[in-house]
Formats: C-alpha cells, sequence, structure tokens
C-alpha cells in the first residue's frame, strides 16, 4: 500500500549545497510519519424512475448503487452516505462504471 507525507514537512528538511543545488536527506525524509489518507472516490447520482413515490425521487450512486430518497424541495447530498463518494463526477462518465 502506498504511504503519503505532507510536502510542508519535506519540504522543511530540504537545504542547499554550496551551489545552490538542493540536497535529498533521504534518511530524514524516511522517518516522516506517514499521513492518515484515504483515496477519494468521485461519483455521480443517477436519477431512478420510481412510480408510487411521491413528493419526492430515487436516486442511485454510480459507484456503489446505493438508493438514497430525496425530497422534491432538496438536492441530493454532494457524498454518498453508503460507500462516501463524493458527487462531482462527470454524468457521462458515470454510466461507464454501470
Amino acid at each position: 500500500m502506498a504511504e503519503y507525507i505532507e510536502r510542508e514537512a519535506a519540504l522543511k528538511l530540504a537545504h542547499y549545497d554550496d551551489h545552490d543545488v538542493p540536497v535529498i536527506d533521504v534518511e530524514n525524509i524516511e522517518a516522516l510519519p506517514a499521513a492518515d489518507v484515504a483515496p477519494v472516490r468521485h461519483g455521480v447520482w443517477v436519477p431512478t424512475p420510481c412510480p408510487g413515490i411521491e413528493n419526492g425521487y430515487l436516486v442511485v450512486c454510480s459507484k456503489c448503487k446505493a438508493e438514497i430518497y430525496v425530497a422534491n424541495d432538496f438536492n441530493p447530498s454532494n457524498y454518498c452516505p453508503n460507500c462516501g463518494a463524493k458527487m462531482d463526477e462527470d454524468a457521462r462518465h458515470a454510466e461507464t462504471d454501470r
């Protein structure tokens, strides 16, 4: 699994030789703690026909296929509550995930 470090912490370790050439101190960089990160999934809400639902509609997460009820006067969340996908993907690309 990949490990990530904070850019700012690594830059603080940077120093230059007498000719202004950056010197990499590999041991100190390797000693930096790994940052606690998680990959970001991107998706889109896909409207789904559902006869019989009044005052709302269903949307389906393009990543995990979770169905979410949305009231007519609200917009769906920017994140899927099931898988955590950020709903900012272009709808044309989301259709290929199906």
